[in-house]
């Protein structure tokens, strides 16, 4: 399995790659960050021995963040993230 670094440099290439034009750099970042945290669970490993991969890379964790995303954006009459970074609805590709 590739490391961490990989992990977050592909993130970065392909985030970059396929949202330059509608993303900016901050929200590449983003994209690098989220995806570092999820190699997280190899300090679980210093504990519990064969917790790195079992933890946080299954899909349990994505689907509950994706919930709570759908959730904040689609049901709450004030959504944090709209009003956080703007609704993205008004910026014209390219």
């Amino acid at each position: 399995m590739p490391s961490t670094v990989v992990h977050v440099a592909l993130a970065g290439l392909i985030g970059t790659a396929l949202l330059a034009q509608r993303f900016d750099a901050r929200s590449i970042v983003l994209v690098m960050a989220v995806t570092a945290v999820i190699d997280l669970d190899t300090v679980i490993d210093i504990w519990i021995p064969g917790a790195h991969r079992a933890y946080f890379h299954n899909l349990v964790i994505p689907a509950a963040v994706l919930l709570a995303l759908w959730w904040d954006v689609r049901w709450r009459e004030t959504s944090y993230i709209k009003r956080r970074w703007g609704s993205g609805a008004s910026e014209s590709p390219g």
